[in-house]
């Protein structure tokens, strides 16, 4: 009699343990997959490979990171570049041809990160909206530039993580009901 009552009791057990298993996986891959992934933008200048990489996939208004990777027509890195940017709203006229950009520009000196051809460096956008970013660097003493157009969208509820842990509770709430049924 008490083998089959310790049975019974581990059979719940293991229950249990898969229940808690299949939701830490849930909570854990929701934090992950909010978390991954860049908004990239790539430009051709002069045979030159110039991209922009936001740390999020989404750029919000607020302070924001980047990276500016350059690149030979070998897909090369190209390091000890002077790279800087000027950082704008896009310029917007009302009906009257006055300028209705308020927002001052922004100039940043980047510096290369430890992998090469990468210069890092971050910008407070203030406002959702389109954005221009103006990359000026210089290669082997000549100059060029690029300008990335970058949306900047209003900063809502990051639905993948409500979702996820909305999941948590109700396997949690699932879990609760069965065992208080027994």
């Amino acid at each position: 009699m008490n083998q089959i009552h310790n049975m019974k009791g581990d059979k719940k057990m293991k229950k249990i343990t898969s229940i808690l298993t299949l939701i830490l996986i849930l909570a854990f891959t929701t934090i992950v997959s909010a978390s991954t992934g860049g908004k990239q933008i790539d430009k051709q200048v002069n045979g030159m490979n110039a991209s922009i990489v936001f740390n999020n996939a989404t750029v919000k208004p607020g302070d924001n990171q980047y990276t500016i990777i350059l690149r030979d027509k070998n897909n090369k890195p190209i390091s000890d570049a002077m790279v800087s940017t000027t950082v704008q709203m896009a310029t917007t006229m009302d009906m009257s041809g006055q300028d209705m950009n308020k927002s001052k520009a922004m100039m940043t000196t980047l510096k290369e990160s430890d992998k090469k051809g990468q210069y890092v460096g971050s910008a407070k956008l203030t406002d959702k909206g389109k954005w221009n970013i103006k990359t000026s660097f210089t290669v082997n003493g000549k100059m060029e530039s690029t300008v990335f157009d970058v949306d900047v969208v209003s900063a809502g509820p990051n639905w993948l993580v409500i979702g996820g842990f909305l999941g948590v509770i109700v396997l949690v709430s699932i879990v609760v009901a069965v065992k208080n049924k027994k």
